[in-house]
């Protein structure tokens, strides 16, 4: 499972270019560029003595700030990240076969195999603008007890079909448990509209995660949660290893989760700089896709490739995500994080430099 590539891994560009760490602009890593809440620092400064004593084992304070955000209608399971929850789904179900939609988060299959699910893959294509119709999610879902989607999308930042239609579907494979990952809902315009955590109380086979480490930029502290039917949370739950969320974490998502101007201030800026970055990109001759998440997919078009685009920006000390890995992609695309205007500026300048598509 560790073998899965990830964006963020500072401390191997610093190896590979000599630089340190932390003079990089990273674009590989898909996190709020504001960084975390203003406050918290002192919020979790002031609670430092807790970290003398075990989290409550049941997380109740949390899942309750948790349920509100999300408008859940299901129980709430917090776990160490959402890639916690990924992992230990399959595991805990041992799901003999699991449907991917492809080109999607890397530890989806990498979770399924390691339960030992043979793995089927449902691959989006960038000529449809990784889109699908109904039809043909439900033709791969025969024989299928568990599907990962990502809800936006990642690396894509879409939604591969509309939230009526995926739920439509949910509602007639009752035999198939989905894991909809909504870990960039909050980036998404209008608040909450394509969500589907209000739906798990009338679909017991929906399991939806989310995470607080992308928009609250708190990567480090790894925190999560699954909101799903009552049945599978304490399934969940009894699967797990106990305190597995440490008391800082709990702590400041139960402050992050309340900081609603911030959440608007960051959307607003998002969607803004998403919109200039895209136009930028595309006036260098590049071609992106449509994304609602803080992130871009680009077709760097014929000729460039992605290992070349990524060590010329890498000497310049920008990080890039190559994705070649990703199921259904090659060298002939990237995803960039959308940050603030003037590290916008400063990539596009640099994608200028070692020559636009033009």
């Amino acid at each position: 499972m560790g073998l899965v590539e990830h964006g963020g891994n500072r401390w191997r560009a610093g190896l590979l270019y000599g630089r340190e760490p932390g003079t990089f602009l990273d674009f590989s890593a898909n996190l709020n560029p504001l960084g975390p809440p203003p406050g918290l620092e002192d919020w979790l400064a002031a609670r430092m003595q807790e970290a003398a004593y075990y989290p409550d084992p049941e997380y109740r304070r949390l899942k309750s700030v948790l349920k509100e955000h999300l408008s859940a209608s299901g129980a709430v399971v917090v776990g160490n990240g959402a890639v916690e929850l990924i992992c230990l789904l399959p595991l805990l179900l041992r799901p003999n076969t699991v449907l991917v939609v492809e080109p999607g988060f890397g530890e989806y299959a990498a979770a399924a195999r390691a339960a030992g699910a043979r793995v089927r893959q449902l691959v989006l294509s960038p000529s449809c603008g990784f889109v699908l119709r109904p039809e043909e999610l439900e033709a791969k879902l025969r024989g299928t007890e568990m599907c990962f989607i990502g809800w936006p999308n990642n690396p894509t930042g879409n939604f591969p079909l509309a939230p009526g239609d995926l739920e439509a579907v949910i509602a007639r494979h009752p035999e198939c448990l989905f894991v909809v990952d909504e870990s960039f809902m909050d980036f998404v315009l209008p608040p909450g509209a394509a969500s589907l955590a209000g739906a798990v109380h009338r679909l017991a086979n929906l399991c939806v995660l989310y995470s607080l480490t992308k928009f609250f930029a708190l990567p480090g502290l790894r925190l999560g949660c699954a909101v799903t039917s009552q049945a599978l949370a304490e399934r969940l739950e009894q699967g797990s290893p106990p305190w597995r969320v440490n008391v800082m974490a709990a702590r400041a998502g139960e402050y992050v989760l309340e900081q609603r101007g911030y959440a608007e201030y960051t959307r607003s800026v998002i969607h803004g700089e998403r919109t200039l970055l895209s136009q930028g990109l595309r006036e260098l001759g590049y071609s992106p896709f449509p994304a609602e998440a803080n992130f871009v997919l680009i077709h760097l078009g014929r000729g460039t490739q992605g290992q070349e685009l990524e060590v010329e920006l890498g000497r310049r000390g920008l990080l890039i995500r190559r994705c070649a890995s990703f199921t259904g992609l090659d060298d002939r695309f990237i995803r960039v994080a959308v940050r603030l205007r003037w590290e916008n500026a400063r990539l596009l300048r640099a994608l200028e430099e070692v020559g636009g598509r033009k």
